[in-house]
């Protein structure tokens, strides 16, 4: 299963890791954060990175999607 991300920090670390814990198959492939500057491990390891969810979702084939934002933003990302 091919996962995005939206909101790439400590709690959606920990999230994925719990993903994949259950269902070793799943496997990250692009991430959507404003930050993704800072991801150069991420980068390295071909993920895509994307500075928004509509950059991510557009250039991506993806299965699902954790959206871990702050709340405010969340609701738009996850409808």
């Amino acid at each position: 299963m091919k996962l995005g991300v939206i909101g790439y920090g400590n709690r959606s670390k920990q999230v994925i890791e719990c993903i994949q814990k259950e269902e070793p198959a799943c496997i990250v492939r692009a991430i959507a954060d404003v930050r993704n500057d800072s991801m150069q491990a991420e980068k390295d390891e071909g993920i895509g990175l994307y500075d928004t969810p509509e950059a991510m979702l557009a250039s991506e084939q993806l299965d699902g999607i954790p959206v871990n934002r702050s709340a405010p933003m969340s609701t738009g990302a996850s409808l």
